[in-house]
């Protein structure tokens, strides 16, 4: 909100002719702000009053550059369209203790996180989808298993998501509305059964047991490769005029008394070993 009221105020001088900081030397990154057109729950409640504080409607466009960051179903940035949708409505009281204060893990760049990336102006709105509906976050925080979790969260998840209207831009000014428009129920049917579908696929998947990997060889099999000499008349004539000699006895040694030892000191290179040592 503050930031907010700051790019008024510096676009407000501009149109007067008044100084004002340069919209080359300045830009902005909001997170989570409570002034995004479409979701902030200052552009919901444009005008409403709570605790002194005056709900200030939605943030305009200016002629500064804006990066516009929200988690799906932070209720500061993303409230619902229709907050009489109890599984929106209690979903997103959920996410401000899971998500509104908690975006060090946000990655905008990470394009399986980014749910919408809509420019406008000189604002660029991205919602990030998180790696948990809240709604079921209590459920993991006591331990239920991963699988039951991903089973429902699926169908929980679509009927979150009836509490919104995506196809609206998140640069539109949108007021909430208690009744959601009539819809004809039967592709809102097949969606919810759709998403059951998928969460009894992610499930099958979570109890499916994973291949144990092969384990690997630990030496690499080596290959020796041999070349042959051909033999030539002037090879064996070399071979003939080769007097014998006499075999020499050979020389036999008693067992090492210990194995060399190396040592390598540091980072220098410099390599100490120790001289074996045998018996005559």
């Amino acid at each position: 909100a503050l930031m907010s009221k700051e790019l008024r105020l510096f676009q407000a001088a501009r149109d007067a002719g008044l100084p004002a900081p340069s919209p080359v030397d300045l830009s902005f990154v909001l997170v989570g702000g409570g002034n995004r057109p479409n979701g902030g729950l200052f552009a919901r409640f444009p005008g409403m009053v709570n605790r002194g504080v005056t709900f200030d409607g939605a943030r305009p466009d200016t002629d500064y550059d804006v990066t516009d960051i929200s988690w799906q179903w932070d209720p500061v940035s993303d409230f619902p369209n229709y907050p009489l949708n109890p599984f929106a409505l209690l979903n997103t009281l959920i996410g401000y203790y899971t998500l509104h204060s908690v975006y060090y893990p946000a990655d905008p760049t990470d394009p399986d996180t980014v749910f919408q990336d809509v420019t406008v102006g000189h604002t660029r709105y991205l919602t990030l989808h998180p790696d948990h509906l809240p709604l079921l976050k209590p459920l993991q925080l006591l331990g239920v298993p991963k699988p039951l979790i991903d089973l429902w969260r699926p169908p929980l998840e679509y009927l979150v998501e009836l509490g919104y209207n995506r196809s609206i831009s998140p640069a539109t000014p949108t007021p909430a509305r208690m009744i959601p428009p009539l819809h004809n129920p039967i592709p809102i049917i097949a969606g919810f059964v759709k998403a059951v579908g998928k969460g009894a696929h992610d499930f099958a998947v979570d109890l499916t047991p994973k291949p144990k990997p092969k384990p690997k060889s630990a030496l690499p099999t080596s290959r020796v490769e041999t070349s042959a000499t051909p033999v030539t008349a002037e090879t064996a004539a070399e071979a003939d005029n080769v007097e014998p000699q006499e075999p020499t006895a050979k020389k036999t040694h008693r067992p090492l008394v210990r194995n060399s030892l190396r040592a390598t000191v540091g980072e220098t290179g410099m390599n100490a070993e120790a001289e074996t040592h045998e018996s005559p």
